[in-house]
């Protein structure tokens, strides 16, 4: 049963009502979606986790099926309903993105993409469609990949263009370093993008660069050919 002050359920010491109300509501909530018959099993686990990411849900999506297992030990069962609660958020997010109607700043695609490329331990590279008005027509993931690289096939990327009609491209990636500043590779990538745009008239807007501290905008910092 839970004590008086919330401090156990069961034997089972988790943590203070007093000392951090939310956090607990988060243990509870997430014991609850990895075993909705007897939560009270999963909540040495839920608080493992937590624990972890220090009750940060975002920090999950760096996590793929084997990590997931073996970083936090978790069964086969616990973890498919992890997965099926990232996938869950993440359509939601894709819902919300609807809220972005017009990118007239770099830190409108810093606000927009922070769910996508924050707290993640490789490389991700994706593209954003607008019109003339900088109108969100669409947002793709163009790769994943390593530690300190993510391969973008330009050929993908204006493919996508000219099936949503776009006039511009946005450039986003992340630095999972931390290293907030531009490489040799994101500048030539860059220029050589800008450069063939002009040949179809699809502009190269910007190139934002995102760490878990912040972004660098290549339009801000005038990197644009």
């Amino acid at each position: 049963m839970l004590e008086e002050g919330g401090k156990r359920i069961h034997g089972q010491r988790y943590v203070s009502l007093d000392d951090d109300l939310s956090r607990t509501d988060d243990l509870v909530l997430l014991a609850k979606w990895l075993d909705p018959i007897n939560p009270l099993h999963a909540i040495p686990i839920a608080e493992a986790i937590l624990s972890k990411i220090h009750f940060e849900w975002n920090k999950l999506r760096a996590y793929d099926d084997i990590e997931l297992s073996l970083v936090f030990g978790l069964s086969d069962p616990y973890v498919k309903r992890l997965q099926l609660m990232l996938e869950i958020t993440q359509r939601m997010k894709n819902e919300q993105i609807k809220q972005f109607t017009y990118l007239t700043s770099p830190s409108c695609v810093h606000e927009l993409m922070k769910s996508y490329l924050s707290y993640l331990s490789h490389e991700e590279f994706y593209a954003i469609y607008v019109n003339n008005a900088k109108k969100l027509l669409g947002i793709s993931c163009i790769s994943k990949g390593g530690l300190t690289a993510t391969l973008a096939d330009g050929r993908v990327i204006f493919n996508k263009a000219l099936l949503l009609c776009a006039t511009g491209i946005i450039l986003c990636h992340n630095h999972p370093s931390g290293v907030l500043k531009e490489s040799k590779a994101d500048v030539a990538l860059t220029n050589a993008l800008y450069e063939f745009g002009k040949l179809i008239d699809i502009a190269i807007l910007d190139h934002v660069i995102f760490t878990d501290n912040g972004y660098i905008s290549f339009q801000e910092e005038g990197l644009l050919s």
